[in-house]
Parts: structure tokens; C-alpha cells; sequence
């Protein structure tokens, strides 16, 4: 959606609805499900990887539904990179990882 705001246009993804059908929800993605942690900005940031009606979500920046590329390679609404590994994801160029695999 894009919006006229007092200081420009503004462009608002969209990410979910409460009329969106439910999603394949893969058995494999139980392998990335949990909370993950990182030192971004000079802080401590973490996220949680769940399911919500059948579709992968980022618990982080109130909830991303993530879109599927490919097995390993994912999007948020916003067009950033979510990619999967052994005990990390990374979002961006910011990496985090499985609390016990720090």
C-alpha cells in the first residue's frame, strides 16, 4: 500500500491478513523453529522462527511472513533476505544463532 503522509509517500508491505488461506506448513521447518540471538548494533538482539496458519514467520519487528525461494532462501514482505543454516538464520547481513550454539 503506499501512503500520502505530511512528509512523503510512504510504502507499506503487505505481510498477512486474517483472510489469507492456510499455508503448506513444511515438516521441514521444525529444524529452524525456535528463538535465535545475535550482537547487532552494538547490542543484543534476538528473534524467534514460528508458525503461524501454516506459513513461516519471523517473531521480529511485530511478525514477518516469510515467503519461500527456495528450500534455504526466504523473503519478508519488505523484499529483505532470510537464509537458513545448521543453528543459524540470517536476515539481511545480520546473523543469529541458536542461543546454545553461541
Amino acid at each position: 500500500m503506499e501512503v500520502l503522509t505530511c512528509c512523503g509517500l510512504e510504502y507499506w508491505p503487505y505481510n498477512d491478513g486474517p483472510n489469507d488461506p492456510p499455508g503448506p506448513n513444511r515438516p521441514a521447518w521444525s529444524r529452524w523453529l525456535g528463538p535465535y540471538q545475535a550482537r547487532i548494533y552494538g547490542g543484543e538482539a534476538s528473534l524467534s522462527v514460528t508458525v503461524k496458519n501454516g506459513y513461516l514467520y519471523l517473531d521480529w519487528n511485530g511478525g514477518l511472513k516469510l515467503s519461500e525461494h527456495s528450500p534455504d532462501l526466504y523473503f519478508t514482505p519488505d523484499g529483505e533476505t532470510v537464509t537458513f543454516g545448521a543453528g543459524r538464520v540470517t536476515v539481511g547481513n545480520r546473523p543469529f544463532v541458536r542461543p546454545e550454539s553461541r
